[in-house]
């Protein structure tokens, strides 16, 4: 049983999904995890991708909710901690993280928080930043709810990394044909 699971759910993600992943590696390769993808319709080379690095690969359904999709990946989790991400997020300086999971009151956390870096243009190394409980413990209560901006309700106490973060690329106004499909898709 892992320790930790890493949940994902992807769509179309063949751009950045690689170095979500590789980035991912020095944390797996330090604590026992396993890696839980769900794909909701790609019709590019995501699917590939996400077979390649996954342990269970899913395609489901996506019906306009974000929540529902997260839940089928936690649905196969096993062990203690869940960790979620998007395929546009990359994990920086793993270290911090890894040093938590070897903690031996580690138990006593109900959840992680992390810092995300949303990166509003890479022309001009433009960043925003905050707070988010992207890891908690596992219980037979917890789902994720709002199906736009969804999230697990925190856990407390909350234990905050310092050093690892995430690096968000989902919002790059570089990209407007992009931003605009993202906005299309959440008005739905």
């Amino acid at each position: 049983m892992a320790t930790l699971n890493i949940g994902m759910i992807v769509k179309n993600e063949e751009k950045r999904l690689r170095a979500t992943l590789e980035a991912l590696q020095p944390l797996r390769n330090a604590v026992d995890c396993r890696l839980i993808i769900a794909d909701t319709g790609s019709n590019d080379g995501t699917v590939a991708i996400a077979q390649e690095f996954a342990d269970i690969f899913l395609q489901i359904t996506w019906e306009n909710d974000f929540a529902k999709a997260r839940n089928a990946t936690l649905m196969r989790a096993r062990g203690e901690w869940f960790f979620y991400l998007d395929a546009d997020e990359v994990l920086a300086n793993p270290h911090e993280l890894i040093r938590f999971f070897r903690l031996t009151d580690k138990n006593k956390y109900g959840s992680i928080s992390i810092t995300i870096k949303n990166c509003l243009s890479e022309k001009q190394d433009l960043w925003s930043s905050f707070n988010s409980p992207r890891l908690f413990r596992r219980s037979p209560s917890t789902r994720f709810v709002d199906a736009l901006h969804e999230h697990v309700p925190t856990l407390h106490p909350i234990y905050y990394l310092n050093e690892t973060h995430l690096l968000h690329y989902g919002y790059n106004n570089d990209d407007r044909a992009f931003l605009s499909k993202k906005a299309d898709r959440n008005l739905d």
